[in-house]
């Protein structure tokens, strides 16, 4: 028995210019075994793989540039005065901000001011006086002003970086009283700047001591519920009922491969588990880490991974990716109107509900400053601000198609190293010498995992059997299994001619007259699973013919061989069954001679 293989030599496969990781390999090889082939999981984690390439290569294609954004939140508490000055606050960096984006709480607390679509004179005098506030006023244009009840929403940008602002999105969500009433809730916008997609996100959640559910489920609401709408720059007020030109939306937590999210207002987390009094007198000596660390309400869900509490757990998603920036300012609430002193109600424990996070895991930000500006006195809140160096990204095309090329043909010669290599020991050629009926001959060979990556085999049916793996004679142990790197798996072939194969070797033997060597010649398919396509998906070692039988009759003998009743000739005894050395090939052949 002999084996021949149409399966490419491992000669024939691309060298990879950089030898890809085991890590890699095995990741592709086991979402193509675990799929069956180039399925969906395979596909998925060959997109996976060139997203991974692509963004360690993505300094060859994307030139950065550094913009400074300005974060600033302030619940002003239902209170105006032309004669306030923003300037420390607006102006706290040290140079000019490229980009504004400032989220106020308990701006107008009217009546009339519930009516999503009402823009009070107060509101519009705060976005004026700010304006006038910031550092070169006359150099910035107001991108959008979003508003919901008493929480508004105002980005400015420079002039000189309107061109290059698309895909303008804003949209609010309510999520105060009974779920619907807009005395609590967020707004957001969002657009690409460049190649770099931008989202600010202002909000108020729900205060009280005790109400670190309701915070929960507030920020949420914002966060599952929150839609975008497309909306064109400007002046312009706008509201969460507001739906675009065309009603299409994206919602707030839709991901995205360059995205910087900026969250910051009244969070109104607290200081638990701590007396007034002590909070007060770490205050003043300016223990702030030891509050932060064992008292404040984000840091300690920040730690529930590290130190579980039953109580909190489900929490424990809350803000998670987003980065915070050392805080070195006192506590933000809750002071006297009109002073710095910490209001006297024992109820009321200063903490730190004003803050700003970020979240920005492909976009490199970096904090230049975060503060909280006690000269601004009017509310029981003090402003906050954060200005962060980020760098925006910009696509060079012509580079990045370049690198895409390269890539592709990294992963296709990632594909090739991962194709099943395999081959059989002693050889492809098999016998089982002289053999007779009714007795039991037995041989074996070893398929050995020459490749890179464990491999799966299988032999194949064949309608030459029936569908059987092999002809009705011979029985294969095992049928399949799986084979690490370096490892091999012994096959054994078991050859046993009974009454029931006579009238089989007879209509094979009388099948070709011209030579009476009774030589039937059959194909046993082995398919190693791997390849990356249909067509090289299963790659065959094919198995030779397991039995090759001469008689000493006449093939034309009626008494030996009644071709019309094959199923009831009779053995004559003693007659033998000689098995040549068979031979693999792709057909069967059956020759008959006279001995």
């Amino acid at each position: 028995m002999s084996v021949l293989s149409n399966s490419t030599s491992s000669d024939s496969h691309l060298v990879p210019s950089s030898e890809p990781s085991d890590e890699a390999l095995l990741t592709l090889a086991e979402k193509r075994e675990s799929s069956g082939g180039p399925g969906d999981e395979y596909e998925q984690a060959r997109e996976e793989l060139l997203r991974y390439r692509l963004h360690e290569r993505h300094r060859d294609f994307i030139d950065y540039s550094g913009l400074k954004v300005f974060c600033g939140t302030w619940n002003v508490n239902n209170q105006f005065s032309e004669a306030e000055d923003l300037t420390k606050w607006l102006q706290c960096a040290d140079s000019a901000p490229d980009i504004y984006a400032l989220g106020f709480q308990e701006l107008d607390m009217s009546t009339r001011n519930y009516l999503s679509t009402y823009c009070s004179e107060r509101q519009t005098r705060w976005c004026e006086l700010c304006r006038k506030a910031f550092a070169n006023s006359k150099d910035y244009k107001v991108l959008k002003t979003v508003k919901l009840f008493s929480t508004l929403l105002m980005v400015a940008v420079k002039k000189d970086l309107i061109s290059e602002v698309r895909n303008l999105k804003c949209g609010a969500q309510a999520t105060g009283l009974m779920g619907f009433m807009a005395n609590k809730g967020g707004t957001a916008v969002r657009f690409q700047l460049h190649d770099t997609l931008l989202t600010f996100v202002n909000c108020h959640l729900a205060a009280g001591e005790e109400k670190l559910e309701r915070r929960y489920e507030d920020y949420k609401d914002i966060l599952v519920k929150l839609k975008l709408f497309k909306t064109q720059p400007g002046d312009g007020y706008s509201t969460g009922q507001q739906q675009g030109e065309s009603g299409e939306f994206e919602f707030l937590a839709s991901d995205s491969e360059h995205h910087a999210m900026f969250w910051f207002g009244d969070l109104n987390f607290r200081l638990v588990r701590i007396e007034r009094d002590e909070v007060e007198r770490l205050v003043n000596h300016g223990k702030f880490d030891r509050l932060l660390e064992f008292h404040d309400e984000l840091n300690l869900l920040r730690q529930l991974k590290k130190k579980p509490e039953p109580q909190w757990s489900r929490y424990a998603d809350m803000f998670e990716g987003f980065q915070e920036e050392k805080i070195n300012f006192k506590p933000s609430y809750k002071f006297e109107v009109g002073g710095n002193q910490y209001a006297v109600e024992k109820s009321r424990i200063p903490s730190w509900c004003d803050r700003v996070l970020f979240h920005s895991a492909s976009v490199p930000c970096k904090v230049i400053k975060y503060d909280c500006f006690l000269s601004n006195q009017m509310s029981d809140h003090k402003p906050v601000a954060c200005v962060l160096q980020v760098d925006i990204a910009k696509v060079n095309q012509e580079r990045r198609q370049r690198v895409y090329r390269e890539v592709i043909r990294l992963i296709d010669q990632l594909e090739n190293a991962i194709l099943p290599q395999c081959v059989l020991d002693p050889g492809h050629e098999i016998s089982f010498g002289q053999v007779a009926f009714f007795e039991t001959y037995e041989t074996g060979v070893s398929l050995r995992n020459t490749g890179r990556v464990p491999v799966r085999w299988h032999f194949n049916g064949s309608d030459a059997f029936g569908g059987d793996t092999c002809p009705a004679f011979m029985r294969l142990t095992p049928t399949t299994s799986r084979i690490d790197v370096d490892s091999q798996q012994s096959i054994k072939l078991s050859l046993s001619l009974k009454d029931r194969h006579i009238a089989e070797a007879m209509r094979r033997w009388a099948e070709e007259q011209p030579n009476p060597v009774f030589r039937p010649e059959d194909i046993l398919v082995v398919v190693l699973t791997g390849g990356s396509t249909s067509s090289s998906y299963h790659r065959r070692i094919w198995c030779p013919p397991v039995s090759a039988c001469h008689s000493p009759l006449p093939a034309d003998s009626p008494a030996r061989c009644p071709g019309s009743n094959l199923t009831t000739f009779e053995r004559p005894s003693g007659w033998p069954i000689a098995v040549a050395r068979p031979r693999w090939l792709a057909n069967i052949r059956t020759n008959t001679t006279t001995m």
